[in-house]
């Protein structure tokens, strides 16, 4: 049988002890009796520990609910976990190193680690550390990763939800499944455990930006946007700095519905719009608004900063860079809105990326040169059509990703001879030599109608033969769209 130690007792720690014990007690495969270290505090002239062991409400976090007989609340962190065979750590992310120093040699060495704590902490040198990592490497255990879309009041009042276990052990993933899953929780265990974790963290700086929004009264519009460009950002990121993660990990609940739901009901969101209406600083919200718990978005936001600075990447993650710049008061929240008009994911270059690697893929439809419309700026005293064509790279708009060698940008000047069709010698349209035959357009609305001004008397052959048109053989692309 396998005892239980759950290290943290807050809201999140507390709801999850109610399932757990539950669990514990009603099978057979794990020891009755869980003990959760809780950071002794005096409520009113009582310590915490003995209110929940005697009353079995954690009074002060998770007040209304009633924690089951055989959970065990205990100040002593290395007596809580000395014999446990499973450590579920649920502590604020920036305490876990020095509760994995103070258990260091004090744990089974055969124990393994369950981490439901979203966030990241720092290294030295710039970079950042996964918290399943840090206490794999002090512990020396194996560590999986649960993370979702749950909420600790709606977990405790079991309004049904589901979460995702990150478990790269086939024969431990059942028990930690099984030790969580209840009618009302339901459970997807995946291999991806580094995706799942960044998932929870990412999405409270995200969750950040949501709440600034709600502080500036901009709707659920603009909400959708920050919540849509905060997903790409986080994807993005997984793929950067954790290669390796499925895409498919996004979707489960670990991912969007978690994002969703922390940017509509979590406390990130919630002190972000009141930073916003209140002009009080985060920390003063933290410590009105929390009742003793900590805000983890910008934390996280300030760890993920760290090492985009030091790699110079804050440019391709302005969404994350922003909200954190807001956080700190480099960037007023009004501020947040001119990152999301001018994100790259809102650029024809993104798009460019993808186009051109198709058409060299089916060359046997298209020809692979695809033309690109950039109206013209001048960057470091050079032309950016000149720059892009040289580096493959739109320095200004999507800086930091390669454009394949296929794309090539033409000014503004000569958007017309790129559409003009060509014409035999006796003036006839001719198919074979009609230079652009799709056009996607990306171009900011304000400037759609001088461009259909510009080429409005220029058509298709197509327009006019419809019947007898061969699509798309031996043509070439033109975007109109930096």
């Amino acid at each position: 049988m396998a005892s239980v130690c759950i290290i943290g007792s807050g809201n999140w720690g507390s709801a999850i002890a109610k399932i757990v014990g539950a669990n514990a007690a009603s099978q057979s495969k794990f020891v009755d009796r869980v003990t959760m270290y809780v950071y002794e505090e005096i409520i009113d002239g009582k310590k915490l520990t003995e209110i929940i062991n005697e009353t079995h409400e954690n009074v002060k976090y998770l007040p209304g609910h009633k924690i089951p007989k055989n959970v065990i609340a205990v100040p002593d962190v290395v007596e809580a976990a000395k014999d446990a065979d499973i450590l579920i750590f649920v502590v604020p992310h920036q305490f876990i190193r020095r509760i994995c120093s103070t258990l260091q040699e004090k744990i089974k060495p055969t124990a393994v680690g369950l981490s439901l704590i979203k966030g990241f902490d720092k290294k030295q040198g710039g970079g950042i550390e996964l918290i399943s990592h840090i206490i794999s490497r002090q512990l020396q255990i194996p560590v999986s990763v649960l993370m979702g879309a749950n909420l600790a009041s709606e977990v405790a009042e079991e309004m049904f939800c589901e979460t995702t276990i990150g478990c790269k052990d086939k024969a431990m993933a059942p028990i930690l499944r099984d030790l969580i899953q209840t009618s009302y929780f339901r459970v997807v265990v995946v291999e991806d455990v580094d995706s799942v974790e960044c998932c929870g963290a990412l999405k409270n700086i995200v969750a950040c930006g949501a709440g600034f929004v709600d502080g500036l009264s901009l709707g659920d519009n603009t909400k959708a946007a920050v919540i849509r460009l905060g997903l790409m950002e986080m994807i993005k990121f997984v793929d950067v700095f954790f290669p390796g993660g499925k895409l498919a990990t996004f979707f489960e609940s670990c991912g969007v519905a978690d994002l969703i739901t922390t940017c509509y009901g979590g406390r990130n969101r919630k002190v972000s719009e009141a930073f916003v209406k209140s002009g009080k600083s985060i920390e003063t919200l933290e410590k009105e608004m929390l009742n003793g718990q900590k805000l983890q978005g910008p934390f996280t936001a300030e760890e993920v900063n760290y090492m985009l600075k030091s790699r110079n990447m804050e440019n391709r993650f302005p969404l994350f860079t922003a909200i954190h710049r807001i956080c700190v008061g480099e960037l007023k929240p009004t501020n947040l809105i001119d990152c999301i008009r001018s994100h790259p994911e809102h650029m024809g270059s993104a798009i460019a990326k993808i186009v051109g690697a198709n058409v060299m893929k089916f060359n046997n439809i298209f020809e692979t040169r695809v033309t690109m419309y950039v109206y013209e700026e001048i960057i470091n005293n050079e032309k950016l059509t000149d720059i892009i064509n040289t580096l493959h790279e739109n320095v200004k708009y999507l800086p930091g990703h390669k454009l394949p060698e296929n794309v090539w940008m033409h000014p503004s000047n000569l958007i017309r001879e790129k559409l003009q069709p060509r014409r035999t010698s006796n003036g006839q349209h001719t198919d074979v030599h009609w230079t652009s035959v799709i056009c996607p357009f990306f171009i900011q609305h304000t400037s759609i109608g001088r461009t259909f001004i510009t080429t409005s008397d220029i058509r298709h052959p197509m327009d006019v033969h419809r019947t007898s048109y061969s699509p798309m053989s031996n043509k070439d692309i033109l975007f109109i769209r930096t």
